[in-house]
């Protein structure tokens, strides 16, 4: 079971890779191209709303309690 899943994963991480470096033709491939990228947009909206509540004030940045020599 886990070497099949090992197997399995390996398969998925290449196909994944060959996908984002352009090299994969194919319906499965263009689906994969396209769900990664709503998955960046819905990152991209993610990451400026997180800004967006810093700039704000809605969120504020704590320091971490480090102290400098």
């Amino acid at each position: 079971m886990r070497e099949t899943l090992r197997a399995w994963q390996e398969q998925f991480e290449t196909f994944a890779l060959e996908v984002i470096f352009n090299e994969r033709r194919g319906k499965r491939a263009t689906a994969l191209r396209g769900l990664l990228f709503c998955l960046s947009k819905v990152f991209l909206v993610g990451v400026k709303g997180r800004r967006w509540l810093y700039e704000a004030r809605i969120i504020r940045d704590h320091p971490l309690g480090v102290v400098s020599s």
